[in-house]
């Protein structure tokens, strides 16, 4: 795994589904699970002992996806309308979408 930086994308394998989260200025990783909705969990935890990959993003969606994390009223988590990918591509992209759907 190369270095994450704040505001980068994390993913890992989880089944036939990458669970993608974005890393935190303190190193956490804000993700979104079935049990526990939209949370913010140590890269250990994360993890859960699988291999993790780094997207690396550009200064500026990296800026501004930490920004509007800061502002984010957790929400829970939805298959089909709010899982890890929704959460990740609003605070990177600003819409709410889920490629692996």
């Amino acid at each position: 795994m190369s270095a994450p930086r704040p505001g980068d994308i994390v993913s890992r394998r989880k089944g036939v589904v990458m669970h993608k989260g974005l890393v935190m200025r303190d190193g956490s990783v804000l993700h979104n699970t079935p049990f526990r909705g939209e949370t913010r969990v140590s890269m250990t935890e994360f993890a859960a002992g699988k291999r993790v990959y780094v997207e690396h993003q550009e200064t500026d969606v990296r800026t501004g996806a930490l920004r509007r994390a800061e502002y984010l009223d957790p929400q829970g988590y939805d298959l089909l309308r709010n899982n890890c990918e929704h959460t990740v591509y609003r605070l990177t992209q600003g819409k709410a979408e889920s490629p692996q759907l």
